[in-house]
């Protein structure tokens, strides 16, 4: 029996470890795919911002009407050929010249909200002149959904990107599914969104799979109920403690019974050799008597 629930909880610890595992994995390939696109995204906006001519006009003050649509109508274009689900901007904040492309998932509101944010931002920066600045892709939580930002800044120029979390995230919502778990975007400061899974998901009782990005500054939690992780060897790991406990009921009766047995068996002999013993005492005095008798 111990060796029975030894091997059975050795088998669930060793199928667990490559449960985990086998979901890490999946998530890492997976997230290094989400990289690949983001530093698709990057290295465009790091092309345009190295280059002045697309913006000399408007950086050195001059009304350049002409630049800003040049901007926009290129932002645009690589956002259709890419078929990209992020939002492109460009601001100078001397002149507070913004410009915003959305990939038209974004409503209104949100877009407000997304200006209101890269005028904080860029204002709040101190960079030195002479070298160019990229932060790499972040998490940003905002009033109404989350969002990964990625900000440039070269000669107090600034280009960068949104992109929301939901459609960025999308492949994993299958994952999720699958698990029955819940998926988590996190950030360095502890800050995270929930994006897709089981909202109210008891994570005291989950298995925590974490992955950071490898090339920016985020991470993915998945949280997978126990239950889940083992599969149908939690009901297997039952039985066999079922088959044990019978199994070892019956060993015990028969070990009741046999000793029973045993132990009448000992009895019935025990009685027999005393029955034998008196017969002899007996049959021991009567000659004696006897003798006693015939000398007198």
């Amino acid at each position: 029996l111990v060796c029975i629930l030894l091997g059975s909880e050795y088998g669930k610890r060793l199928l667990r470890q490559q449960s985990i595992q086998y979901n890490h994995n999946t998530l890492s390939l997976q997230l290094a795919t989400v990289d690949t696109s983001l530093d698709h995204i990057s290295n465009y906006l790091a092309s345009f911002l190295l280059d002045e001519n697309n913006y000399h006009g408007l950086q050195s003050g001059e009304d350049a009407p002409d630049e800003q649509r040049a901007i926009l109508a290129d932002f645009t274009d690589y956002l259709d050929t890419y078929t990209s689900t992020a939002s492109l901007f460009f601001y100078i904040p001397d002149q507070d010249i913004l410009t915003f492309q959305s990939a038209n998932y974004d409503s209104y509101p949100e877009r407000m909200e997304m200006r209101q944010y890269i005028r904080q931002a860029c204002l709040s920066r101190t960079f030195p002149v002479t070298k160019p600045q990229i932060s790499g892709w972040t998490f940003l939580r905002m009033t109404q959904k989350s969002y990964l930002i990625d900000l440039m800044e070269y000669k107090n120029v600034y280009v960068g990107a949104f992109a929301s979390s939901e459609y960025v995230f999308e492949d994993f919502r299958d994952l999720t599914a699958s698990t029955h778990g819940a998926l988590i975007l996190s950030n360095q400061d502890a800050g995270e969104d929930f994006l897709y899974g089981a909202k109210e998901l008891d994570r005291s009782r989950c298995v925590k799979i974490p992955v950071d990005s490898a090339r920016n500054h985020y991470r993915i939690i998945l949280y997978i109920p126990t239950a889940y992780v083992l599969g149908a060897f939690s009901w297997f790991q039952y039985a066999i403690l079922i088959i044990a406990l019978v199994s070892f009921s019956f060993v015990t009766s028969m070990l009741i019974i046999t000793c029973d047995r045993w132990f009448l068996r000992c009895f019935e002999s025990s009685k027999q050799w005393m029955l034998s013993t008196r017969e002899i005492s007996t049959a021991i005095c009567r000659s004696r008597i006897l003798m006693m008798n015939l000398q007198s």
